[in-house]
């Protein structure tokens, strides 16, 4: 315990930074700990990934020293055990990607294809995955409480340069015509055909395609969502940014208010007019100096 324990602090000083994930707890022990390719939306991408008996975890890599110890990282993501599961790809499936040695790693958290240097480096990854999910597997059935949304696993999101147009309507994408992903089904799409938005993993409404929301919306009686301005993909299943810009349109019931038609609020400018309007007699007196003559001040105070 004590070993396994100082392998673990030695780790978290090998992070720039662990965003607020607390590496050191009790009953964890590091597994395995190696490099593999990741098949990120824009490209593929070098990750540290590191396997402990209660989920993996996995980092980009910043610094490469000339010993594992000598490496440093910023963390990505952590996937719990109880939901983590792996898949090892056929050759014909990887070669179809022009990679080798690939295979899909599925969580509630992140799912994505990842391929190694060799056959036995992706063979000995697989098998310590399972080793630990099975392992998992075999003592939830004691506990009490398992985690919220266990049975939700998170789609493999097709990289962006593998569709050149929407994957249903066919519409090429543009400037205008942004790239969505649908969180239910990880299908490339326009943002007319992922305009809805269904709870998938919690109460968070995350954003699908329409296809995903047919099959669904029947089965969780959810309610279609109002279309959202089209500004592409975020990490994560909500932007509250476009929420709150589209509930400012909404709330913008009068036509002839300007603001309605930008996608982002903002408070006009009072006029010279409405500024002498405001003002009260004696600050009307008071504003015109000796000799009638009128000041107005163009540039501000």
């Amino acid at each position: 315990r004590a070993e396994a324990r100082s392998k673990i602090i030695e780790l978290q000083n090998q992070f720039f930074s662990l965003s607020g994930f607390e590496l050191i707890v009790p009953h964890r022990e590091l597994v395995k700990e190696g490099e593999l390719m990741k098949i990120c939306r824009k490209a593929h991408k070098p990750r540290q990934f590191f396997l402990f008996t209660d989920g993996m975890l996995y980092a980009e890599i910043m610094v490469r020293g000339e010993k594992p110890s000598g490496s440093r990282y910023i963390f990505r993501k952590f996937m719990p055990i109880a939901t983590l599961k792996v898949k090892s790809m056929v050759d014909e499936e990887a070669e179809a990607m022009n990679i080798k040695h690939a295979f899909v790693i599925r969580s509630s958290q992140k799912s994505f294809v990842v391929y190694a240097d060799t056959p036995e480096v992706k063979q000995s990854w697989v098998t310590a995955i399972e080793k630990e999910s099975d392992a998992a597997n075999n003592l939830s059935s004691s506990r009490t409480v398992t985690e919220k949304g266990s049975n939700y696993e998170a789609p493999v999101w097709i990289p962006d340069d593998a569709a050149p147009k929407c994957l249903l309507c066919e519409r090429e994408f543009t400037f205008i015509n942004r790239r969505h992903h649908c969180r239910a089904c990880g299908r490339v799409v326009c943002n007319a055909c992922s305009s809805k938005r269904l709870p998938l993993s919690g109460p968070q409404l995350q954003r699908v395609c329409t296809v995903c929301y047919d099959e669904r919306a029947g089965k969780d009686g959810a309610a279609a969502e109002t279309p959202l301005p089209d500004a592409g993909d975020s990490s994560s299943g909500s932007d509250p940014r476009q929420e709150r810009n589209t509930a400012a349109l909404k709330t913008s019931t009068d036509p002839s208010r300007s603001a309605a038609k930008f996608p982002f609020p903002f408070k006009r400018k009072p006029t010279l007019a409405t500024q002498v309007e405001k003002k009260g007699p004696q600050e009307k007196k008071a504003a015109a100096p000796a000799g009638g003559a009128v000041v107005i001040n163009i540039g501000g105070e």
